[in-house]
């Protein structure tokens, strides 16, 4: 487990730069599975993402909710996202790494101006400091667990991950795929193997993975 105070050239999904402040969490985890399992590698992001929302829980008492694929939020501000990534040979996984990058004591004033209306930190939602190492030991321990749960392929992780969840059913949104090729289209629920599945204008069912999505708004409003 590597943590960092700051990060020079922290990035999010598609390369995205990610604002690495000073009093955020930067926590990046090496997960190497044993040789005789293999995890669910497209469930990880999900058990990643439950890890943090517990962890956050546990240390602040706020209930974070979680966006496809990577983010956490509170009040429908962007609190954190994960990034995992792995390295393949033969058939199956070398290793994982769970990147990190959580808000924790960052003031209003801190976030660039363009983010101050989109991003918060457990510090403004709660009032106070809040203490990093402790966020950071909650997230190695629910993270751990988590982790196991992806060698048996459990629908646990799926549950635990559409308790939390924002915007997975009813909401439309706008895809983006490694092409370049764009197309609205409106959430239908988690698929079983941790991808997005969206209902197309003409009625198909696609299931989404490494696509880049925009969340627009909900059916109704």
């Amino acid at each position: 487990m590597v943590l960092a105070d700051t990060q020079s050239a922290g990035r999010g999904r598609w390369k995205r730069e990610w604002s690495s402040l000073e009093g955020g969490l930067y926590m990046s985890v090496l997960l190497r599975p044993p040789p005789e399992k293999e995890p669910s590698i497209t469930l990880l992001p999900a058990a990643a993402s439950v890890a943090a929302a517990e962890a956050i829980v546990e240390a602040s008492g706020l209930k974070p909710l979680i966006r496809w694929p990577n983010d956490l939020l509170l009040e429908r501000r962007k609190l954190g996202g994960i990034l995992c990534e792995a390295s393949f040979s033969g058939g199956g996984p070398d290793f994982v790494v769970a990147g990190f990058g959580i808000n924790v004591n960052q003031a209003r004033e801190d976030f660039p101006e363009e983010l101050q209306t989109v991003a918060t930190s457990l510090k403004i939602e709660t009032g106070r400091a809040q203490d990093r190492m402790l966020v950071a030991a909650c997230l190695a321990e629910r993270l751990e667990f988590w982790w196991e749960r992806c060698f048996e392929k459990t629908p646990e992780i799926l549950r635990a991950w559409e308790e939390r969840a924002w915007g997975e059913a009813g909401m439309r949104v706008r895809v983006q795929d490694k092409e370049g090729e764009e197309f609205e289209a409106t959430t239908f629920g988690l698929a079983e193997d941790g991808g997005l599945k969206v209902r197309l204008p003409d009625g198909r069912i696609q299931t989404l993975y490494s696509e880049d999505v925009h969340f627009l708004r909900g059916i109704d409003e």
